[in-house]
């Protein structure tokens, strides 16, 4: 299975990152700065929350997700939460 992973997505099977969601340490799976599909929904559902006014600002895994990986690969309903992370990112 490493091997299929490597040479379809071009990587080392090998290489773990921290996931940016729930901080595990794990062997790259494809997903940039994540763990898992788990962790990418779970982003989704932060992400959502402040993209539909539920909360006044983005939870701070948001916020370092996309300081880190501002024009990630991965599909988010993030145009509200781009524009926070950039404001707040701004020297002041």
């Amino acid at each position: 299975m490493p091997d299929l992973i490597e040479s379809l997505l071009g990587i080392d099977s090998q290489v773990t990152q921290a996931c940016e969601f729930c901080s595990n340490v794990k062997e790259y799976r494809g997903w940039t700065g994540l763990c898992n599909r788990g962790c990418y929904y779970g982003l989704c559902d932060l992400i959502e929350l402040y993209e539909n006014g539920k909360v006044a600002a983005p939870d701070q895994r948001v916020v370092v997700y996309f300081t880190k990986y501002p024009n990630t690969s991965h599909t988010f309903m993030n145009e509200k939460t781009l524009s926070y992370v950039t404001r707040v990112s701004e020297p002041s």
